[in-house]
């Protein structure tokens, strides 16, 4: 039996294993960086730590929104790193049997390799993504970078 975090991004659930959240926070304003790719909001200082805000929904082809009120950011911990992302207000951890997941190939082999399963949650079916796969090695060096950047910033 798995833990999973479900979140929703606008009208659509996601999930994500529990144990990658390191923290969760109502949404706070984020201080952009120049010339940061395309996937990357910006930058939050998080008590005393500078941490990267990847844009989720840009990541999955859905439209790109400022964070409201309502949202939430999710501290995640990604190949030892601390990585923000904003979801929607809706969230909710959850206990799933093994029954209740699909491994993501066995529904469509095209699947992207960051989709690790679905869950059947109530009458809807779930994405589960492995976050350790979301982030290409481009975007975890992109990561490193920012967060180099911001120290030295910083310490001006």
């Amino acid at each position: 039996m798995g833990k999973y975090l479900i979140f929703s991004l606008g009208e659509k659930r996601f999930a994500i294993n529990v144990q990658k959240v390191h923290l969760v926070v109502p949404a706070v304003n984020i201080t952009s960086v120049p010339e940061a790719p395309g996937l990357f909001k910006g930058i939050v200082n998080m008590h005393g730590e500078i941490l990267p805000i990847y844009d989720i929904r840009r990541r999955i082809g859905m439209p790109t929104k400022k964070p409201g009120i309502d949202d939430y950011l999710l501290i995640l911990n990604i190949q030892e790193r601390k990585v923000g992302i904003f979801t929607g207000k809706n969230m909710i951890v959850a206990s799933e049997n093994d029954e209740d997941l699909v491994n993501a190939n066995e529904i469509l082999n095209s699947m992207p390799e960051y989709v690790e399963s679905v869950i059947k949650y109530k009458e809807e079916l779930v994405l589960v993504y492995d976050m350790d796969k979301f982030l290409s090695l481009d975007d975890l060096q992109t990561i490193d970078a920012l967060i180099e950047d911001s120290k030295t910033i910083a310490e001006l």
